[in-house]
């Protein structure tokens, strides 16, 4: 439960970023600003990622079919020369393919993965980043405050990711940035943490990325920082106060 948790969490982010991202085009030929194009292009996204649990480091893998049909990709995944089993589960957007089992590469690992489609075979070699560690000095952000994102990492990949998301009652706010793999510190605006939130998340990746043809591959290890500040009194407030205006709604009409 918790690898598919994290496999979802990793998929979704990368969801916002896809379907969130600018059509502009640029000339320069740099990861961190060619990557959401290459994601925009890819019809298969191979996630390789790695967890520790119980202080013992695990490889993850998942994919996701960014242009899916009305039956389930026909695809064959290898990796490191062993064939895995997909279970794919489709939303209104793309198949997401979780993949149970876990795998013995780690951080800094050459990882081998083959992709097999009705059409073509595709082999590629992706070494897992290293991961990145927040320094938590700054937390937690304040609202409509730009938010300085501090953290460090030993070896740099292909770019970096900074995302926040913040939840109000009625509202949720987020922001994604990929930016260059030298960079330790980034502002996040401070319109991402809107007044009266009760949920904030923020997260730094490491990202390793290749794309060969329409299909791509991301390596990605991260780290994050969270707080859930709706407890159960300001939870029952807000359902009441919520309640009110729809009643004072209601009778005006």
């Amino acid at each position: 439960m918790k690898r598919r948790k994290l496999l979802v969490g990793m998929m979704v982010i990368f969801a916002i970023l896809l379907f969130g991202c600018s059509s502009k085009k640029t000339t320069e030929k740099n990861p961190e600003d060619t990557f959401l194009e290459d994601l925009a292009r890819a019809e298969y996204v191979i996630f390789l990622g790695t967890e520790t649990f119980f202080g013992m480091p695990y490889g993850l893998v998942s994919i996701t079919c960014n242009f899916p049909s009305e039956t389930e990709p026909e695809l064959t995944l290898k990796v490191n020369d062993e064939i895995v089993l997909i279970e794919w589960w489709k939303d209104e957007l793309v198949w997401e393919g979780f993949i149970e089992k876990i795998f013995d590469f780690q951080s800094g690992d050459d990882v081998a993965v083959q992709v097999t489609t009705s059409n073509r075979t595709v082999n590629q070699i992706l070494r897992i980043p290293h991961k990145p560690q927040i320094d938590e000095t700054n937390f937690p952000p304040e609202s409509q405050t730009d938010f300085i994102l501090n953290w460090q990492l030993s070896q740099n990949a292909d770019l970096q990711i900074v995302f926040a998301e913040a939840y109000t009652y009625d509202s949720d706010e987020y922001y994604n940035k990929a930016i260059n793999r030298s960079h330790r510190s980034h502002v996040i605006p401070g319109k991402t943490f809107p007044v009266d939130m009760w949920y904030w998340y923020i997260d730094v990746m490491n990202v390793a990325w290749k794309i060969n043809g329409n299909i791509a591959f991301a390596g990605l290890t991260f780290d994050f920082n969270d707080e859930d500040l709706f407890d159960a009194q300001t939870n029952k407030q807000a359902i009441q106060s919520r309640f009110r205006e729809v009643y004072q709604q209601i009778i005006r009409d």
